[in-house]
């Protein structure tokens, strides 16, 4: 109200909490920061930021990697079998996909290889029928839960 905050981010707001927010404050969050991997983004979240002119910034969106060979195998299938052929990692194929859904990524590496890589994702895109073959798992993950 006094001015003096220009923009405000979130972390690990949930769509209830985010309605609080728009229903008490002057000022919207710009940035909402929450936990999204392959098939576990937060669609609400993601889409109150849309409406709402925010930023969604996922984050540890490879975090779940180890867990999904065994819980969801096609995935990491369909991972590898894009990391092939765009000749990257599982990784930077994850951070491509959510960079393409209009969010924007938290890439974290300290190896010189992989911060090269990271960089390298904006060199290429993943095709419709890629981005939906990805966006797919969302069921499967929610059914082994």
């Amino acid at each position: 109200a006094e001015g003096d905050i220009m923009s405000i981010g979130v972390s690990n707001f949930d769509i209830s909490y985010l309605e609080d927010v728009k229903q008490m404050a002057n000022v919207l969050p710009h940035i909402v920061q929450n936990y999204a991997a392959v098939g576990e983004e937060d669609g609400l979240a993601f889409e109150w930021c849309i409406t709402n002119g925010a930023i969604f910034q996922p984050y540890a969106t490879a975090r779940n990697l180890p867990e999904l060979v065994t819980e969801v195998p096609e995935l990491v299938a369909t991972l590898e079998k894009l990391a092939s052929r765009y000749k990257v990692s599982k990784q930077a194929v994850i951070h491509r996909y959510f960079l393409q859904t209009g969010s924007s990524v938290i890439p974290r590496s300290s190896d010189i290889a992989h911060l090269v890589e990271n960089l390298s994702i904006l060199q290429w895109s993943l095709a419709a029928d890629e981005m939906a073959e990805l966006g797919r798992f969302k069921e499967a993950l929610t059914s082994n839960a």
